[in-house]
């Protein structure tokens, strides 16, 4: 498969971003690997 509209997935990215990074509030992004793992998944469960 080619994709050949690469810019329209461009153009869509920050939206899509945003609406996964949505399901993770008050995660702090500056945390990274194992503790920042964590984090988002304690994040799921309240």
């Amino acid at each position: 498969m080619v994709i050949t509209n690469l810019n329209d997935l461009i153009d869509e990215l920050p939206k899509a971003m945003a609406d996964c990074l949505s399901h993770f509030e008050g995660v702090d992004r500056t945390v990274d690997g194992f503790d920042g793992l964590q984090a988002a998944q304690k994040c799921k469960l309240i």
